[in-house]
C-alpha cells in the first residue's frame, strides 16, 4: 500500500472512530438534530489521525467501522446499542490485548498506600454522596425509614415490629446482620448512622478485590484495577444512592468471601461466608455460586465447594424453618401476579402458556439493561473465561424470574450483580494471562469502560 492510500485509509478509519464517540453522546443526550455534531466529530476523528499515525485504534478498520454503525443506529436506537458500543471506544482508547507471542514488560508497582487511600477517598465520597440525599430531603421511608426504625428497635431491645411494612423485619428478609449494625446507633443515633456503615462496607471491597488481583493477577495494578471497576460501577452507586439497604453490605462481604476463599484459610473463609450470608437470604445462593466457580477456577476446590454447600444448608433452613416462624405463608417474595399466586400456579400458567411468560420474563428492556450494564461496566472481559458468566446467574434469574418492575432495574438490585461482574473480570483477566494476551493498558481499559458506563448512560 502506499503511503497515500495508507494515510487515506487512516483517515477514513479515525472519522469512523469519530461517528462512534458523536453516537455515545449524542444517544446521552437525546438532541433532536445530532447531524451537526456527528460532522464535527468526523472531521475530528480524521484529524486525530492524521496527527496520530501510529495509535492503535487505526489498526482495527473493522472495529472502526462497528463503531461508527452502533454510533449511528444510537440515535433510534440508544439500547442495545450502547452496551457494544462502549467497549468498542474505550478499546480504541485503550487497547487492552497484546499480540500473540508478544513478551509482557512490567509496569512499575503501585505503592503500598494505593489501597487504603483509595479506600478513605471511597468511604468519605460514599457517605458524602448518601448523606447529602438524606439532609436534602431526597430518602424515603422505604428503605432508609423502615430500617432506621428496626435498627432503633433492635438497639434498644425492643422486637423489630416495623409499622413501615406492617410486620417482623424478620417477616420481609432474613436481615440477620442487622443485630450487628445496629448497636453503631449506641455511638451516634441517626439515620446517617447506617448509611456511614453502607458507605464503609462498601469502599471497603476495595481491599479484597486489590489482593486477589495482586495474588490471582500477579500485579498490584490490576488490583487496583478490579478495585477502581467495583467503585465506578454504575449498578453499585444506584444502590448507595436510593438508600441504605443490607444488600450492599452482604455484596462486600461477598468479596471479602470470596478473597478469603481464594487467599486465606478455612477460618477467614467460612467468618467472611457467614458474614455475607448473614446480610439476606439471597445471598446464600450468590455465595454458593461464587465459591463453585472460584473452586474451578483459582481457588481450592474442598473449601470452596464445602463453603457453597454450607450456604445452600443456610438457605434452606432459612426457607423452611425461620421464615415460617415470623410469617405463616413463609417467605412472601414469591410474587408472580401476571402468572400466579403461588410458585405452583406460576409452574402450571408458564408449561400451559410458554410464550405468554417468556414475553413477561424477558421481552423487556430494562432486564436487557440490567443484564447488560455490569458486563459493560467492565468491558465484558469477563466473557474470555465462559465460566465467569455463570456468576451472574443468580442475579440474571431474580431479574427476569419477576414481574416487579421494580426488581428489573436500579435500587439496591443490581449491586450482587456489579460485586460479580468483578469477579467475572478477575476470572476473564486471568484466562488472557495464562493465554499471554492481557496487555500493558488493560487496566486503563476496564476503568474507561465503568466510567464510560456510568457517566454517559443511554437514559
Amino acid at each position: 500500500m502506499s503511503e497515500a492510500a495508507r494515510r487515506l485509509q487512516d483517515v477514513a478509519v479515525g472519522a469512523a472512530w469519530g461517528l462512534g464517540a458523536a453516537g455515545l453522546v449524542a444517544g446521552h443526550l437525546r438532541l433532536e438534530a445530532p447531524w451537526p455534531l456527528f460532522a464535527a466529530a468526523a472531521v475530528m476523528g480524521a484529524v486525530a489521525a492524521l496527527a496520530v499515525p501510529a495509535a492503535e485504534a487505526l489498526r482495527h478498520p473493522l472495529l472502526a467501522q462497528a463503531a461508527a454503525v452502533c454510533g449511528l443506529m444510537m440515535i433510534r436506537l440508544p439500547e442495545p446499542t450502547f452496551f457494544l458500543l462502549v467497549p468498542l471506544l474505550v478499546a480504541a482508547a485503550a487497547w487492552p490485548l497484546r499480540p500473540p507471542g508478544v513478551p509482557e514488560t512490567l509496569p512499575r508497582a503501585v505503592p503500598d498506600w494505593a489501597a487504603p487511600a483509595t479506600f478513605a477517598l471511597a468511604a468519605a465520597v460514599f457517605f458524602v454522596q448518601s448523606a447529602g440525599r438524606y439532609r436534602g430531603y431526597g430518602a424515603g421511608a422505604k428503605d432508609l425509614g423502615l430500617f432506621y426504625q428496626t435498627h432503633w428497635l433492635i438497639a434498644h431491645g425492643f422486637p423489630p415490629l416495623n409499622t413501615v411494612m406492617g410486620m417482623h423485619a424478620l417477616a420481609d428478609h432474613m436481615e440477620l446482620i442487622d443485630w450487628l449494625v445496629a448497636p453503631f446507633l449506641w455511638i451516634h443515633d441517626g439515620p446517617a448512622t447506617l448509611l456511614f456503615v453502607q458507605a464503609v462496607a462498601l469502599a471497603s471491597a476495595v481491599f479484597p478485590l486489590f489482593w486477589m488481583g495482586r495474588r490471582v493477577l500477579e500485579s498490584s495494578r490490576a488490583g487496583l484495577a478490579l478495585s477502581w471497576a467495583w467503585l465506578l460501577a454504575p449498578d453499585m452507586h444506584l444502590g448507595l444512592m436510593f438508600d441504605y439497604n443490607p444488600t450492599q453490605l452482604g455484596c462486600a462481604a461477598l468479596l471479602w468471601a470470596a478473597w478469603a476463599l481464594t487467599c486465606r484459610g478455612w477460618p477467614a473463609a467460612l467468618i467472611t461466608a457467614l458474614l455475607a450470608c448473614l446480610s439476606k437470604e439471597n445471598t446464600c445462593l450468590y455465595l454458593a455460586v461464587t465459591a463453585v466457580v472460584l473452586g474451578l477456577r483459582v481457588a481450592p476446590r474442598r473449601r470452596a465447594f464445602t463453603v457453597a454447600g454450607l450456604a445452600l444448608v443456610l438457605f434452606a433452613l432459612e426457607m423452611g424453618v425461620l421464615f415460617p416462624r415470623f410469617r405463616s405463608g413463609g417467605f412472601r417474595h414469591w410474587e408472580y401476579e401476571e402468572l400466579g399466586d403461588t410458585p405452583a400456579e406460576t409452574a402450571r400458567t408458564s408449561l400451559a402458556h410458554p410464550d405468554r411468560a417468556l414475553a413477561l420474563l424477558v421481552n423487556h428492556p430494562q432486564k436487557r439493561r440490567s443484564m447488560l450494564l455490569p458486563l459493560t461496566a467492565t468491558g465484558f472481559i469477563g466473557v474470555a473465561d465462559p465460566v465467569a458468566l455463570v456468576l451472574q446467574v443468580p442475579n440474571w434469574a431474580e431479574r427476569l424470574l419477576s414481574t416487579h418492575r421494580t426488581r428489573w432495574w436500579g435500587y439496591h438490585y443490581g449491586v450482587p450483580a456489579a460485586a460479580t461482574a468483578c469477579l467475572g473480570l478477575m476470572l476473564g483477566w486471568w484466562r488472557l494471562r495464562r493465554a499471554e494476551r492481557d496487555g500493558r493498558r488493560l487496566p486503563a481499559y476496564v476503568v474507561g469502560c465503568a466510567l464510560a458506563a456510568g457517566l454517559l448512560p443511554p437514559t
